[in-house]
């Protein structure tokens, strides 16, 4: 919750950081401090998406609101559908852009969230897509008006787990082909929401799908996922230090890749493969005016610099505010994992 945090619920009340009323912060000189709008304010604003360089946070306060069961769930179509997926899905995103006259985006619609999954062996590729509504449909089986609208419930596929259930049950669904034993990688991008763009992503990560495929070994699973950023979402809450609420005007998408292995013997290959994609991806999205400088931290590889996406002003505050709490620099020397903030000079 202080790296940023998309839920169902972004539509209606923004990122998860932006709705933490306090944190209770243990500092690195051992002193417990709360930190809310009205103490320690400063401190309490950049844990939105500041990261664990300030201190450990032991207690979490957030803005609470009735939620009972949701309708969602997984569509799981075949590799032909690829083209149409694209196109649902940048239509749909669309529709939330706040600079057309026909803006139509309903607020309780989450998603849509499209993976695409290339399974080593046997070689082939499943389209698996996520949309959800938070607010309770006339019936469990019946699919609310967005939804229905969205060419979605048309487009051909295997199965669906697609239903009316509990917020855990949802999430659990989310999680579904996880398991232990596994390696993952993971990194993304940002860029606008231009078909011609995410189908430019898509060419790029069936590329890496042949090399994928080429490989020794039969364990990788090759997941790219598009995944939408929406401005809206940046003005509902608090304030936080990510640089997107004057930045982000119109829909963004978040490209991110999540392949997960069996064989250590593949980490180097697989890592080296999602760098590459994603470096066409940006270099393609650069020279086509697409690209958008900001790193989402959760879904960021550990070559990636979320914190320089930030602006540099933010940048500044984030380096200020780290000597004012943590002046011997423990959390960016002594504290490993997640990603520190650069230029940081602290004696």
């Amino acid at each position: 919750m202080y790296k940023g945090g998309i839920s169902f619920f972004s539509q209606r009340y923004g990122l998860a950081c932006s709705n933490v009323i306090e944190y209770e912060v243990v500092l690195a000189s051992g002193q417990v401090l709360i930190a809310s709008a009205t103490k320690n304010a400063k401190l309490w604003r950049v844990l939105k998406g500041g990261g664990n360089n300030f201190g450990i946070v032991t207690r979490f306060t957030f803005q609470a609101f009735p939620s009972g069961e949701i309708w969602g769930g997984w569509l799981f179509s075949p590799s032909f559908e690829f083209s149409r997926s694209i196109d649902l899905f940048h239509k749909f995103v669309n529709r939330a852009d706040p600079n057309t006259t026909d803006a139509d985006y309903d607020d309780y619609a989450s998603g849509p969230m499209v993976c695409f999954c290339y399974l080593q062996r046997p070689g082939m590729e499943i389209i698996s897509t996520f949309i959800a509504y938070t607010k309770e449909p006339p019936s469990g089986s019946e699919w609310p008006t967005c939804w229905k609208k969205s060419g979605f419930k048309s487009i051909w596929r295997y199965w669906s787990t697609v239903k009316q259930r509990t917020l855990s049950s949802a999430c659990q669904d989310l999680a579904v082909g996880e398991k232990a034993g596994l390696s993952q990688n993971i990194a993304g991008t940002v860029v606008r929401n231009d078909k011609t763009t995410l189908e430019a992503a898509y060419k790029f990560y069936r590329e890496a799908c042949t090399e994928v495929k080429n490989a020794k070994g039969n364990g990788i699973r090759f997941v790219m996922v598009l995944q939408p950023l929406l401005p809206t979402w940046m003005r509902k809450g608090d304030p936080n230090y990510l640089g997107l609420k004057n930045t982000l005007n119109e829909p963004h998408i978040l490209v991110s890749f999540s392949p997960v292995w069996t064989d250590v013997n593949h980490n180097e290959f697989v890592e080296s493969l999602v760098r590459k994609t994603v470096e066409k991806i940006e270099g393609y999205a650069r020279n086509h005016g697409t690209y958008h400088p900001y790193k989402y931290v959760n879904y960021c590889g550990a070559w990636q610099k979320p914190f320089e996406s930030h602006s540099e002003e933010n940048l500044d505050i984030l380096r200020g505010i780290c000597k004012q709490y943590d002046s011997e620099g423990f959390f960016q020397h002594a504290c490993p994992g997640g990603f520190k903030i650069p230029g940081l000079e602290i004696l």
